[in-house]
C-alpha cells in the first residue's frame, strides 16, 4: 500500500520536470501540474533545489520498477554535468542559479551555504546510489 502511495505522489511530483530543459520547477501544483521558478530569483532555479531530488526518484524507480522516475532524475545530473562550472585542480563548483529553459548555470555566484549546500551534501550518496548494484541497502 505504501509503495502505491509513493508511486502516486511520485507521478504527481514528476510533473515538476516539465520545464523546457527537464530541470524540476521549484514550485509545483499537485492538482494541476503547473510549475514555476520563484519570482525573486529572476526566473532561475536554485542548484540546491534541482540537485537534491535524485535520491528520492532513484529510490522510487528502484522499488517500483518504473524507470521513468530514474530517467527524469538522471536528466538533471546529465545537464548539470554538461553545463556546470569548469573543472579545476580542486574539483568542480556550480553557480547557484540554473536556467529552466536550457539547464545551463547562470551567473558566477557559488555558495557552500544557502542555495548551493544541499547539492554538494547529496553528491556522494547520489553518486553511490546511481552506481550501486545494491541500491536498496543505501536507502
Amino acid at each position: 500500500m505504501l509503495l502505491e502511495k509513493a508511486k502516486d505522489l511520485g507521478g504527481r511530483l514528476e510533473k515538476a520536470f516539465s520545464s523546457p530543459s527537464g530541470m524540476p520547477w521549484a514550485q509545483i501544483s499537485l492538482a494541476t501540474g503547473s510549475g514555476s521558478a520563484p519570482s525573486w530569483t529572476g526566473g532561475s532555479l536554485l542548484l540546491a533545489e534541482v540537485g537534491t531530488v535524485q535520491l528520492e526518484f532513484f529510490g522510487l524507480a528502484h522499488h517500483s520498477g518504473e524507470g521513468h522516475f530514474r530517467e527524469k532524475a538522471q536528466r538533471v545530473i546529465d545537464l548539470l554535468d554538461q553545463n556546470g562550472g569548469p573543472l579545476t585542480d580542486g574539483g568542480r563548483l556550480w553557480p547557484i542559479h540554473v536556467r529552466p529553459e536550457s539547464g545551463r548555470v547562470a551567473g558566477s555566484q557559488v555558495s557552500w551555504g544557502a542555495m548551493g549546500d544541499s547539492y554538494y551534501e547529496y553528491a556522494a550518496p547520489r553518486n553511490s546510489a546511481r552506481n550501486s548494484a545494491h541500491f536498496g541497502a543505501i536507502l
